[in-house]
């Protein structure tokens, strides 16, 4: 058998066996259930299609993929030069930690942090037309900023569900500014 239908092999068995379904049930109640219509049953077959999509090309592409997210890109974000950078972050995100994403926030040039209270990594899907109106906006960045200072977008949201997270959280948490 070779390696990729072994490791899909395995994954399927975890996926499927009872303590493996309620688990993944529950992660998908807490995180995903948006709609009531949907159901965590459908949800976790959508999962595991997309888990089997990722290997359908072999293990070779995963595990280029493990690689680039665990290793240094040599990237100095002090040097980039885009008109404005923009990050939007979750503050339940257990896949990026925020000590990387304030460090990035705090030496990219022009960089708004948009938090998001309560968002978690999947963010996105629950606010992608909010972000992409955001994208096409013709706003400017302001004046030239320090650097090695994060910018913080504070203007508010009309959605009552979102927020901006102040800076006395980050404190109460450690992070350096």
């Amino acid at each position: 058998m070779p390696y990729h239908c072994f490791v899909c092999s395995v994954l399927a068995l975890q996926l499927w066996r009872p303590p493996g379904l309620y688990a993944i049930d529950k992660w998908i109640e807490g995180n995903l259930l948006t709609n009531p219509q949907d159901s965590a049953v459908e949800l976790r077959q959508v999962l595991v299609n997309q888990a089997f999509e990722a290997f359908r090309q072999g293990v070779q592409p995963a595990v280029l993929d493990a690689q680039l997210l665990t290793s240094n890109w040599g990237v100095k974000f002090e040097d980039e030069n885009y008109y404005k950078a923009k990050i939007w972050y979750g503050t339940k995100d257990r896949n990026a930690s925020v000590e990387l994403v304030m460090y990035m926030a705090a030496r990219l040039p022009h960089c708004t942090l948009r938090e998001f209270l309560g968002g978690t990594h999947f963010l996105l899907q629950r606010y992608l037309e909010e972000v992409l109106l955001e994208l096409i906006s013709k706003e400017r960045p302001g004046p030239k900023i320090r650097k090695n200072s994060p910018i913080f977008d504070v203007r508010p949201v009309e959605t009552s569900e979102l927020g901006i997270v102040p800076q006395a959280w980050w404190s109460e948490r450690n992070v350096n500014l």
